[in-house]
Formats: structure tokens, C-alpha cells, sequence
């Protein structure tokens, strides 16, 4: 059985981590005493994973992800919104400033498409922290709020055993 206690103390140690490894998978029951939002539109879920990563548990479905991107990101959804390819990059987009953090709206709607999932999920998504999950949860992803030092020795880590792996 896989001790994810010990694994995530052992990140938090040796990388000087201040925040505790989250991990993230779907389940069909709601978590008890997890947080979330009342239904869509209700915000942002990026604050609340991190709370997770400050020892709460946070849970979303498909009625109570926030912002529509949550519900893109986390399965519920096909697409972002209409637009997201310029807002994502050199605009114009109506109401807000665009981010700019793809050079042109070709590459960021090649992004965003690269990120569907395979079919959409059905749920719960939970994110807590990974010392808390039991021998019957797996995760499907773990994230990490690093700085740019413990980010990089990330990198190494997922190299060391699969240099040819994207």
C-alpha cells in the first residue's frame, strides 16, 4: 500500500517546500467537510486548491465549478468560452484586458484544443493534500506550489528516470 503521508512529507522536506504536494482525482461522492462553490459562476477555483495545499480539501462538479474555465479544466466542459483564444493572447476581447501570454490567437486556440479531455467526466473533482489521501484513493495528478529553485529540481526529478518523455 502506498503511504502518501510519507511521500508528501518527504517532498515537503527535501524541497523545502512551505505548502504541502495537493492531489487531484474524480470521485462519485462528495468529500465531508470539503469547501467549494454553491454553484457556476461562483469564482475562481485556483484559490481554493490552494487552501488544499494549506490542509483543506476542496470538491467541484459540474454545477459548482466557478468560472466557466473551471468547468473546462476540470472535464465538465468542451470549450473555455468564445473568445478565449484572444483573450488568452493579442485580443481585442470585450470587457477585459487580454492576458498575453500566447503570442498569437492560432496558438492559443491550438493550446486550449490540446487540452481536452477524452470524454467529459462525471463527479466530483477533489483536490486535497497528499498526505491525506487513504490507500484506496489514487491520484491522478499531484500539484506542487514551488518557487522557481524547487520547480526546477521538479524538472530534474521527472527526467532523472525518463529523459525521452515529453
Amino acid at each position: 500500500m502506498i503511504d502518501y503521508k510519507k511521500i508528501s512529507n518527504s517532498f515537503k522536506e527535501k524541497l523545502i517546500l512551505e505548502y504541502h504536494p495537493v492531489g487531484f482525482f474524480y470521485t462519485d461522492k462528495k468529500p465531508d467537510n470539503s469547501i467549494g462553490f454553491k454553484n457556476k459562476g461562483g469564482g475562481c477555483i485556483m484559490p481554493l486548491i490552494f487552501t488544499c495545499a494549506k490542509g483543506k480539501t476542496a470538491a467541484f462538479n459540474e454545477g459548482s465549478t466557478g468560472y466557466p474555465c473551471s468547468a473546462f479544466y476540470l472535464g465538465y466542459k468542451d470549450w473555455i468560452f468564445p473568445g478565449i483564444e484572444k483573450f488568452l493572447s493579442n485580443g481585442p476581447f470585450p470587457g477585459r484586458e487580454c492576458e498575453r501570454i500566447v503570442k498569437t490567437a492560432e496558438l492559443a486556440e491550438n493550446y486550449v484544443k490540446s487540452l481536452r479531455p477524452a470524454e467529459k467526466e462525471k463527479g466530483w473533482a477533489v483536490f486535497k493534500p497528499l498526505e491525506e489521501f487513504s490507500g484506496e484513493e489514487k491520484p491522478e495528478v499531484v500539484i506542487f506550489f514551488a518557487n522557481a529553485d524547487q520547480l526546477s529540481a521538479l524538472t530534474y526529478l521527472l527526467y532523472f528516470d525518463a529523459p525521452e518523455e515529453d
